[in-house]
């Protein structure tokens, strides 16, 4: 504050940067580990089963807010997804068409970061989902973390409001990087996706 008081920006600047770099990140980075090995556990004792039922009571839990998106218009929805992914303090980009918004993560600043920094190489490797299904988006597997952004994002709701408010395309690519899509209509998420995340009929 003194530095903008003081009309200096570069320092300004400099001081952010310096807060964000050296005391949150490492900070963000230990809780993002701490929820890996959480996630990590539950798949290694109760299977992917076990995870997906982990996944959907922790979606429960934060339902009110998921109501709050769903109340938005697609470019206010999208500006918040943005904001929200943005506090990762990864790379984040965001695109328009007609037809939807498109986030591009390069890297995402969770899951990605985790995955570059090589949590899942090595003896304290965390595990990786092998299921297909709504835990991988459709994939044939996706590291751990990863594992609960389709379900809370795309399978909750789905199941609650008829739509997926996250549409992931390859998500958590071994660059790091994640896609997203958000639909401006409602019915405009592939039908495919619905089936990818184990719902029959979608939102088309």
């Amino acid at each position: 504050l003194q530095a903008l008081d003081a009309g200096d920006a570069a320092r300004a600047r400099a001081l952010v940067d310096e807060k964000e770099r050296a005391q949150y990140v490492p900070l963000h980075d230990r809780l993002i580990r701490f929820m890996a090995e959480v996630f990590g556990w539950v798949l290694d004792r109760f299977g992917p089963d076990g995870l997906l039922r982990f996944h959907r009571a922790a979606a429960e839990g934060q339902r009110a807010g998921f109501e709050k998106w769903e109340r938005m218009g697609p470019a206010e929805f999208a500006r918040a997804s943005a904001f929200l992914l943005k506090q990762h303090m990864g790379h984040v980009e965001v695109r328009e068409d007609d037809e939807k918004f498109t986030i591009e993560q390069a890297p995402c600043g969770s899951g990605g970061r985790l995955r570059l920094a090589g949590a899942y190489a090595g003896p304290a490797a965390l595990p990786v989902v092998e299921a297909r299904g709504p835990l991988t988006a459709g994939e044939a597997s996706l590291p751990v973390y990863c594992s609960h952004c389709p379900v809370w994002n795309g399978l909750a709701p789905l199941e609650w409001f008829g739509r997926p408010h996250w549409v992931f395309d390859r998500p958590s690519r071994p660059d790091g990087s994640c896609t997203l899509h958000i639909y401006k209509r409602r019915a405009g998420a592939p039908a495919a996706y619905a089936a990818a995340l184990g719902v029959a009929g979608g939102s088309r």
